[in-house]
């Protein structure tokens, strides 16, 4: 089996919905490198790629959500240890889904309303306005 892959998984794009994972060979393979195994959790997808490709396109994500990334070199002796990315990443935000609920209003005054609202149940990001 493959050695550890020590730090060879790199990000390289992340959009809404795909992150891009490129990595490297394994300086110490342990035989003939005959393909790669990509990992993300949420939901815990993999996918297998061949030995001549060093990145993949994880597509269908949800925005605003962190994963984590690994991948493994697989050799005739099945697959090597994990390489992580050091940090879960982020894909970028998106618009909400919904719309907000609840909304009510009650006047203060004259010339001012108080409005409430719950927040979108998929904001897809940070809610700013």
């Amino acid at each position: 089996m493959p050695l550890h892959l020590a730090s060879f998984c790199d990000i390289i794009i992340t959009l809404q919905r795909n992150i891009e994972v490129r990595w490297r060979e394994p300086e110490r393979p342990n035989g003939e490198i005959i393909g790669y195994k990509i990992v993300h959790t949420p939901p815990g997808a993999n996918f297998t790629v061949g030995a001549d490709t060093l990145s993949y396109n994880i597509r269908g994500l949800e925005p605003w959500t962190q994963y984590h990334v690994k991948v493994s070199a697989q050799t005739s002796a099945g697959f090597g240890n994990y390489s992580e990315l050091q940090n879960p990443v982020r894909t970028l935000e998106g618009k909400p889904e919904s719309s907000i609920t609840d909304l009510s209003g009650r006047p203060l005054n004259t010339t001012t309303i108080e409005l409430t609202w719950r927040n979108p149940l998929r904001p897809n990001g940070q809610i700013t306005s």
